[in-house]
């Protein structure tokens, strides 16, 4: 398949900013002013013992993880729908309370639970370390372990929360299987990407952190435009040729063996039944890991 470069990518989000600039930053901006409310209200008094300490704060950062996931979720459909020029609010942050809750959560409880997974390092440091110095080299090194195997995490399950606004009606954990299978051989692709960004947060920071807004907006707009290039050209792969004889009945059933595709008027990748996407296996079943 033939994917488009990381420069275009970034090309297409800024095109698709331009007049939703408002929107794009304003909505990064609500975001992460909720997130600090959120955490606020979830602040409590910790424990004396320091292993109970521990332990309440992953239940407590856990259930932050949740609530926040689900509206992260909507966050991206912003950005996802500016990518096909679909109308959507500031306010669709909070779109996934309203509709498809169940899925939601779950998937935002899948990701928290792998954050709080690769967290464990930094826990056994926490407890076992008897330090009084903030920061020491296994701390160091701890929190380095839980910031690769995140990113690693985010990388293998990328378009998980994508499937989510384009089908809504497959179930969490069809959801999980997919995404990490469309990412057979894009895995490379998103981490370069990804780490492209690094010079822009660097600048960001400088600018007192008023760039920042606008650094992450773009990079998640790019993101989207990443989702929208995968489905894309994995659509062109699965477009049925003649020697394949008359389209069935339904025309969604031959790209989409199983009844899996989205409903009218939901989906961000089916502009026609020829542009919808396959999610099955390959019948090669043969793809590149990275």
């Amino acid at each position: 398949m033939v994917y488009t470069d990381a420069r275009d990518l970034k090309a297409q989000a800024r095109v698709a900013m331009i007049g939703h600039m408002g929107k794009a930053v304003g909505s990064m901006i609500l975001y992460m002013v909720l997130v600090m409310i959120i955490s606020e209200l979830t602040s409590f008094s910790l424990p004396e013992n320091r292993a109970a300490a521990l332990i309440f704060s992953i239940l407590v950062n856990f259930v932050v993880a949740v609530l926040v996931g689900v509206i992260q979720i909507g966050l991206k459909s912003i950005y996802l729908d500016m990518q096909f020029d679909n109308t959507a609010g500031i306010f669709s942050l909070f779109r996934y309370y309203r509709e498809n809750q169940n899925s939601a959560v779950v998937i935002s409880a899948f990701f928290a639970l792998l954050d709080t997974v690769c967290s464990l390092p930094v826990l056994a440091v926490l407890i076992f370390e008897q330090s009084q110095s903030p920061l020491t080299v296994p701390l160091a090194l701890a929190l380095l372990v839980r910031t690769v195997s995140q990113f690693l995490v985010r990388t293998l399950f990328f378009p998980v929360q994508y499937l989510l606004m384009d089908y809504p009606e497959m179930l969490p954990a069809s959801m999980i299987r997919t995404g990490e299978r469309l990412m057979h051989g894009r895995r490379m692709d998103y981490m370069k990407l990804a780490l492209s960004f690094i010079p822009m947060h660097l600048l960001g920071f400088m600018s007192m952190g008023v760039g920042t807004f606008w650094v992450l907006a773009y990079q998640n707009c790019t993101y989207a435009a990443f989702y929208k290039d995968m489905i894309t050209a994995r659509t062109k792969q699965n477009k049925p040729s003649v020697k394949d004889g008359p389209a069935p009945e339904n025309p969604h059933e031959h790209l989409n063996p199983g009844g899996i595709y989205p409903p009218p008027g939901k989906a961000h990748s089916v502009e026609s039944p020829e542009e919808d996407i396959s999610l099955q296996e390959d019948a090669s079943g043969q793809e590149t890991d990275m």
